[in-house]
């Protein structure tokens, strides 16, 4: 038994002194709730050097490889490293993301309700969702938004709030404006349309309409100030039910590009009108 003691507490201690010299960490979040820490970066081979290829792009190549004769054959994928509070390596999950940006990259949110996930961006414009327990990987999802970036921060992605018991994540790309998904079904997440009539995406209220089943639609709302503010998302409205056309599409009239307008579907069959305001987010009847 004491020898069996002996070779767990230095197999432990060799994992963590191997991690730490083979494995450049760039960002590391902590989640003592959930018994784990994470961290994102990339492997150090001994027997190889990181050479940039002059396009962003890092690969392992061999010690004597010049810019001239660079292989290119292996990229120096991000690596996302699942430990213990101990230090201890649980899992390592490869992202194919290669980019010499890696700092673009980060740890955003986490929601350890009925469901554990973490969210984290890859470079600009898309992010995953990794379940904390049982480790599965979901993305790369897009933040939606479209565009050209006007500097090297724009597309860079925050998260806002996970909202509604874990069911829906608010997030912004810088420059862009918001976004929102359905995280409903966490391995296929869906993303709620925003519903707008400027141009650009930066304006003090988002409106999003979520399209649950059959014709039920949820309506969500964010009161956003362009110089970074944000306040929390809410419901305008849930479970209402509003009316399709005969190719069961939303029946929607737009209104001198402040007001969208449909028909909402009463108890009794009746329809009534079901107006709302983009700039103040409020349902006008």
């Amino acid at each position: 038994m004491n020898k069996l003691l002996l070779c767990l507490v230095l197999c432990s201690v060799h994992i963590n002194s191997w991690s730490q010299s083979t494995f450049k960490v760039y960002h590391e979040y902590k989640l003592a709730e959930a018994l784990r820490i994470f961290q994102m970066g990339h492997k150090i081979m001994p027997d190889k050097k990181i050479m940039n290829d002059g396009r962003g792009k890092l690969y392992y190549e061999n010690p004597d490889a010049t810019n001239e004769t660079m292989r290119k054959s292996a990229p120096v994928n991000m690596i996302i490293r699942i430990a213990d509070l101990n230090g201890d390596i649980v899992q390592d999950l490869e992202i194919h993301h290669n980019d010499v940006d890696i700092d673009l990259s980060g740890f955003l949110i986490h929601y350890l309700g009925s469901r554990k996930f973490l969210v984290f961006s890859v470079g600009r414009y898309s992010f995953y969702l990794l379940n904390v327990s049982t480790h599965k990987l979901v993305g790369p999802l897009q933040s939606g938004v479209e565009g050209e970036a006007s500097d090297s921060q724009d597309g860079t992605i925050s998260m806002k709030e996970v909202f509604h018991n874990g069911q829906y994540l608010i997030g912004y790309a810088q420059g862009f404006g918001m976004f929102c998904y359905n995280l409903m079904d966490l391995y296929n997440p869906v993303p709620v349309d925003h519903l707008c009539t400027e141009q650009t995406h930066l304006h003090k209220t988002y409106f999003f309409l979520d399209h649950r089943i059959n014709n039920i639609y949820n309506g969500l709302v964010i009161e956003n100030d362009p110089s970074g503010a944000y306040d929390l998302a809410k419901f305008l409205f849930q479970g209402v039910k509003l009316r399709l056309d005969e190719n069961g599409q939303l029946l929607q009239e737009i209104i001198d590009d402040t007001y969208v307008q449909y028909q909402k579907i009463e108890h009794d069959g009746q329809t009534s009108s079901f107006t709302i305001d983009f700039n103040d987010g409020i349902i006008q009847h």
